[in-house]
Order: C-alpha cells, then sequence, then structure tokens
C-alpha cells in the first residue's frame, strides 16, 4: 500500500492541471492493476470487475487529455500479485473519492474544452469505482 500512500500524497499536492492529469492517470493505472489481478487471482466479484472496466475508461478519458504530458502515459501500468491487491482495494476506494474531487477542481483550471471534459469524465468513472467498491461516490 505503500505506492497508494505516495499516489495520494502526489494528489493531495498537484497543483497544476498537467499534475492533477498525471496522478489521475497513475490511480486509474493502479486500480486498473489491481482489479486485474484479483480477477486473476480468484473469480472475482461483478463489482470488482466492473470498477475495473471505470478504470480503463478514466484511463482513457486520462489519455485524451491535451494536457497530459507525453512522459505520463508512457510508463507502464503496474503488476501486482492477487494477495496484494486485495488489500488495497480498499485504500485505492478512498483514494478515488479524493481524486473525484480534484477533477472537480480541476475543471475549473483547464482552460481546453477536451480538458475539462477529460476532469469530467474522470471525475465521474472515480466516483463510480467509489461505489462499486463499497465507499459511496457513486
Amino acid at each position: 500500500m505503500e505506492t497508494t500512500d505516495v499516489t495520494r500524497q502526489g494528489l493531495l499536492e498537484a497543483t497544476t492541471l498537467s499534475e492533477i492529469l498525471t496522478t489521475g492517470l497513475q490511480i486509474f493505472d493502479r486500480v486498473l492493476a489491481v482489479t486485474r489481478a484479483v480477477e486473476d487471482g480468484f473469480a472475482g466479484s461483478y463489482a470488482v470487475l466492473m470498477a475495473g472496466t471505470s478504470a480503463a475508461d478514466g484511463r482513457d478519458a486520462m489519455l485524451f487529455a491535451p494536457s497530459l504530458p507525453e512522459a505520463a502515459w508512457r510508463k507502464p501500468p503496474p503488476r501486482m500479485s492477487a494477495r496484494d491487491a486485495e488489500a488495497e482495494l480498499t485504500a485505492l476506494a478512498e483514494l478515488c473519492l479524493v481524486l473525484a474531487a480534484r477533477f472537480g477542481d480541476a475543471v475549473d483550471i483547464a482552460a481546453l474544452e477536451a480538458d475539462q471534459d477529460s476532469c469530467r469524465y474522470g471525475s465521474q468513472y472515480a466516483r463510480e469505482i467509489c461505489g462499486l467498491l463499497g465507499r459511496g461516490g457513486g
């Protein structure tokens, strides 16, 4: 869960649109890696499967943001074991609540309509993940 803590700190400290988008991409990648590991480890629940779908959609929304730095999407997504992933689901659901709020902030600072749309969609998908993983926000 150390990665989740580092990502949470980065999200809270992000002040520019590109930092919020980059951190959002990292979080969606992490949720996707966790849900894949849980699915691979056992017959994952429908909610976990759908959270992975929302994470993939959120990741796609970030990739369409013109202000996302190229270096952010060139990093490979993380991999993890099923046991580590299960322990991280709760932390990621809570992190997505913060992410949804930060994307709301980012809409206000984004000058380009495409960036605003990416942030709106990102917020929506982050809230879906929270709801699917039992943390409200969906």
